[in-house]
């Protein structure tokens, strides 16, 4: 088996999800509370029981924060959605966009060249689509 294949199977044996998974060394702050704010407010429309909950009750049900001993921390989900700059806590998560010279990857151009043009795009999910 290979590493991630060990890895998959003891964190589906664990029950690890991935996106609920705090996001170490950060805090509430870090998150944009108004966007928060406007989607808490949108779901509340739709289900009358999920407004009777507290503000921090609402955001752990959306798995948005978690508890670490007594602290409240955004989750990788709570992160990459809502986060002011997600890539300071995860900088491996981005998109890598490239301009390739023909019709399909490996071809070169003109000059031998294997890309026109490429750019790192990062920000919130919602930001970086």
């Amino acid at each position: 088996m290979t590493d991630y294949e060990i890895y998959a199977l003891q964190s589906y044996n664990d029950h690890v999800i991935e996106d609920k998974r705090p996001t170490k060394n950060s805090n509430i702050e870090d998150l944009n509370l108004q966007s928060i704010n406007n989607y808490i407010e949108k779901i509340k429309i739709d289900k009358p029981n999920f407004a009777k909950n507290s503000f921090e009750k609402s955001l752990k049900l959306c798995g948005i924060v978690d508890s670490v001993g007594q602290k409240i921390v955004p989750t990788l989900a709570g992160t990459l959605i809502f986060g002011d700059y997600p890539q300071s806590y995860y900088p491996q998560l981005f998109i890598a966009c490239a301009v390739i010279p023909r019709t399909t990857i490996g071809e070169v151009g003109n000059l031998r060249e294997r890309f026109i043009d490429n750019k790192r795009v990062e920000g919130t999910i919602e930001e970086m689509i």
